[in-house]
This record gives C-alpha cells, sequence and structure tokens, in this order.
C-alpha cells in the first residue's frame, strides 16, 4: 500500500496545497479529500496521475478545503469519461450524509442537473458510511469511525489490515485512545508547532501543534508517526521545524511529509 500525498497544508495555505492523499493497493487508487479547487488535478498531474485512474474517493467533511476539489475530480475522472463513452466501473464517493448532500448540490450546480442525474443513473455512486461501518475498499479493511467534531460532522478511518489511522483534521478524541493504542501508523494533524501557538491562538482552539501530536502518539504507543495539515511551508523548513519538536516527545519513527511524497505503507 502507498499514499501519493497531494497536499499538505490547512486551508490557508499559499504555497502549498491542501491535506489531501491518495491511497494505492493492488493496483488501485484511492482519493481522500480533494483539497480547495482544480490545484488538486495539477497536483495529481505532477505525479503522473489523471482523474480517470481513481476508482473511488472519500470525503472526511464539508470545510472548503477538503469539499471544492470534488468538483474537478467528478468532473474530469467521472463525467466526461462517461459523456465520451468510455468504458468505466463504477465510481463510488464515500462519505457522511451531510458531505453527500454537498457533493449533490455542488454537482448539479457545476455539471448541469441533467448532465448530473444522468452521472447518478449510469456511474456515480454516493455511498453514506457512519460510525464503525466497515467495507472492504480497494482490497483494504476499512473501519469508518465518527470524530466528535465540533463544528460540523466529520468521518475517518481505521485501515485494519494495515493498522492505519487517518484521524481527519481534528484531534483525536479520548473516546477512541484505547481502540487505537499500539497502531503501526498514525497520521495526526499538526496545524503548527508549539513555538508558534501564541500567534495561532485561534486555530489551535481546535488544531494541536506538533509537539502535541507527538505526546499523543508516544502515550499511544504508535510505530510510525505522520503529522500533516500544518502550516505553509514558505521558508522549506516546516520538515525539519516539525520533526525535531516531535522528537522531543516521542520515540517513534516520524514522517512530515512535503507534498508530492509518496509513503509505503508495509
Amino acid at each position: 500500500m502507498k499514499l501519493y500525498v497531494l497536499g499538505t497544508g490547512h486551508a490557508d495555505v499559499l504555497k502549498n496545497y491542501n491535506n489531501c492523499f491518495i491511497i494505492e493497493n493492488d493496483g488501485k487508487k484511492m482519493l481522500v479529500d480533494a483539497g480547495g479547487g482544480n490545484g488538486v488535478l495539477a497536483q495529481m498531474s505532477k505525479l503522473n496521475i489523471s482523474a480517470k485512474d481513481l476508482d473511488c474517493a472519500f470525503i472526511s467533511h464539508n470545510h472548503s478545503d477538503h469539499l471544492l476539489g470534488f468538483v474537478w475530480i467528478l468532473r474530469w475522472g467521472v463525467l466526461y469519461p462517461m459523456l465520451y463513452k468510455e468504458e468505466k466501473d463504477p465510481f463510488v464517493l464515500y462519505g457522511s450524509n451531510e458531505c453527500l448532500q454537498a457533493i449533490d448540490f455542488l454537482g448539479k450546480t457545476t455539471c448541469g442537473e441533467k448532465h448530473w442525474t444522468k452521472l447518478k443513473e449510469n456511474r456515480l455512486i454516493l455511498k453514506e458510511v457512519k460510525d464503525n461501518q466497515k467495507e472492504k475498499i480497494i482490497g483494504l479493511d476499512f473501519e469508518f469511525f465518527d470524530t466528535l467534531a465540533t463544528d460540523m460532522p466529520q468521518m475517518a478511518f481505521c485501515i485494519n489490515n494495515k493498522d492505519y489511522v487517518f484521524t481527519g483534521d481534528v484531534p483525536l478524541n479520548e473516546k477512541y485512545y484505547e481502540k487505537f493504542t499500539n497502531k503501526k501508523y498514525l497520521c495526526l494533524e499538526a496545524f503548527c508547532t508549539e513555538s508558534d501557538r501564541v500567534k495561532n491562538s485561534l486555530p489551535l482552539s481546535k488544531h494541536k501543534t506538533s509537539a502535541e501530536c507527538a505526546k499523543l502518539a508516544e502515550k499511544l504507543k504508535a510505530k510510525n508517526l505522520i503529522l500533516w495539515h500544518g502550516e505553509d511551508d514558505i521558508d522549506g523548513t516546516r520538515k525539519e521545524r516539525y520533526a525535531e519538536e516531535a522528537k522531543k516527545f516521542y520515540d517513534g519513527n516520524i514522517v512530515v511529509p512535503n507534498d508530492l511524497d509518496t509513503i509505503v505503507i508495509d
């Protein structure tokens, strides 16, 4: 299993792309979130991946930096191949009911109701996922969970046969600490470093620093910690700063990816 990291940034980044990635397994590809615009297509093209290469997708929540890129993914990767009569398997988009309602509205608005209706009748499947729901997707054992986010519904997942936990862009709720102890891969959002806490006081009311993420990973005995959904890498030092701070509190392997990095999940 591989992760193709399309973007590593939070909502307000300008140099980096918003946090989203592709999971590849057995030649199949699943997009997880899509960023805030058509930059998702540009990021994929840099990795020689087309929207038509995607087999399915998951949207975690309705924030613009995770949602709006799906307008372009569904248009280029699902609608156009159907209109040009290219033979493709059904494309499944997984998400909460709230997310799928938003996608449905955007699809009607941007693709036209006629095309959108035809798309849902012939190729696109909007599949709701709920807390504790299990699905076999691209050969992997997904278990979805409600992150218990305070501002809007947000779903995340664990891939049980890879011991891989993706927590979305909110801190892992204490409810899940026991469930996700001793996992091989723990993916957490790190909005900034502890030294930048003061200037980021408002975002940190619902996000965490790299130090806080490292302390949690140590507490949960994670083997590998992936930190993303962070600040813009303006001066090219973000990877080093986040990792250096995390190492003070966590003894496992730390991964702070850049945009377009590939992470191998063994």
